[in-house]
């Protein structure tokens, strides 16, 4: 049997793949994102080209309301 372990890099930058690909799916920029979520344009910026991101960051991008 084997397994399929993904290193936390690997986690980070689909996670942020995906949330990128949602930002985009609903014709949001990244400026926009930032004004809604109160999460800094740099900080955007970063987690959607590595995946880093503080948690607390991450937290209200994922509780942001991205279709309103």
């Amino acid at each position: 049997m084997a397994l399929n372990i993904e290193m936390p890099k690997d986690i980070r930058i689909r996670i942020a793949s995906k949330a990128k690909a949602r930002r985009l799916f609903l014709n949001i920029s990244q400026k926009e994102l930032a004004d809604r979520s109160g999460v800094s344009l740099g900080s955007i910026k970063r987690f959607e080209s590595n995946g880093q991101i503080s948690l607390s960051s991450l937290l209200e991008l994922a509780f942001t309301s991205y279709g309103q």
